[in-house]
């Protein structure tokens, strides 16, 4: 059942829409089907989002998007100085305020997200309803929005959001950039070894230890797999994920299983974009695959696959049969720890990546 409590003047076209989703690669993800909907929907309308500056990256040269607006994240956390950091906060303020926008949407629904767009004055301000308006954010948000019960998929409840603007059902299209240095640069890497052949991709890594499916399996995996397909199997890691990368190369022994080199979001991006197929933890390597069009075999324990597995087709999301499933919980409380993971066996993932690649 879909509610929406809206107390402004919504029957003109809006000039100027602030989307705020500031982190997380996979929520940032989940919400360009809503700036490709907007853009649609208002072609003359300038768009800004507000992000986190290591995430912006992934915004810059998107032709739906007018305006990326930085979250200063580094130089806070960089900064001992309270006054340097209000400093900071109160210049981004001012920058949100200079741009005039007419309408902000709160994608997060946090009172982080949702006071942004409350001190900058923006005169329609669109958030959630219902528990994912969480905290104070309905109470800073004055237009808001509860998501029907059958939009469960992330996605689709995020597209809830700009049913206020008119704009329903909307396709959902992603949008993706292109970074041409860091496309040369895998490019590059990848016919020092690859042949020209796609690589299959593992990512062993994710935000929370109960995402993870154990990197030895990992290992496993990945040797089966360069065995059988004769496939170069690229091992994908990230800042503080080198023993996950070791113990997936050692467990893997075949030579046809490589550590990818050091990568920033861009070279991630890129590398993915060259690959035949993705197995990783909920994590934001498969949401990027998802976005790309690249095949995905992915794990879900405690977050729920239905609201953030893979979106569409060509994707399987393999779990063991235990009744928590989608518990939402960063430590295991359960008696027989993780074994929402632990279950999960090797040769299903084998089985089900090799239908994806036949």
């Amino acid at each position: 059942m879909s509610s929406q409590r809206v107390k402004y003047d919504l029957s003109r076209p809006p000039e100027r829409i602030l989307i705020i989703r500031m982190s997380h690669i996979g929520d940032i993800i989940h919400t360009i089907p809503m700036l490709t909907a907007l853009r649609q929907a208002f072609p003359t309308a300038h768009i800004g989002w507000l992000v986190e500056d290591y995430l912006a990256p992934m915004l810059y040269g998107l032709k739906s998007l007018d305006e990326v607006v930085l979250m200063p994240r580094r130089q806070i956390r960089q900064t001992r100085s309270v006054a340097e950091r209000f400093r900071l906060l109160g210049g981004l303020l001012k920058r949100i305020r200079s741009r005039r926008y007419q309408v902000a949407i709160d994608v997060h629904g946090l009172t982080k997200s949702a006071a942004w767009s409350f001190f900058a004055r923006i005169p329609i301000r669109i958030g959630y309803d219902g528990k994912e308006g969480a905290e104070i954010s309905r109470r800073l948000n004055n237009t808001l929005v509860l998501p029907e019960e059958d939009k469960r998929h992330i996605i689709d409840r995020n597209l809830c959001l700009i049913k206020p603007l008119g704009i329903e059902n909307p396709e959902v299209r992603f949008e993706m950039p292109v970074g041409w240095k860091a496309a040369e640069r895998m490019e590059q890497w990848l016919g020092s070894f690859a042949g020209g052949i796609p690589p299959i991709i593992v990512s062993p890594g994710a935000g929370w230890p109960t995402k993870c499916w154990a990197p030895e399996r990992f290992g496993e995996a990945a040797g089966i797999l360069a065995g059988k397909t004769k496939r170069p199997v690229v091992v994908l890691w990230g800042p503080g994920e080198e023993s996950l990368r070791d113990t997936v190369l050692a467990s893997a022994m075949s030579g046809r299983v490589v550590p990818a080199p050091k990568t920033d979001i861009l070279e991630m991006m890129e590398l993915i974009r060259r690959s035949s197929l993705v197995i990783t933890n909920d994590t934001g390597p498969l949401h990027i695959a998802v976005a790309l069009g690249i095949p995905s075999v992915s794990f879900f324990g405690p977050s729920d696959a239905d609201r953030n597995g893979p979106y569409g087709k060509r994707h399987r999301v393999v779990q063991a049969n235990v009744p928590c499933l989608g518990c939402w919980e960063k430590t295991c409380p359960a008696p027989d720890k993780h074994c929402c993971m632990t279950l999960v066996r090797t040769m299903d993932v084998v089985r089900a990546s090799l239908e994806l690649l036949s």
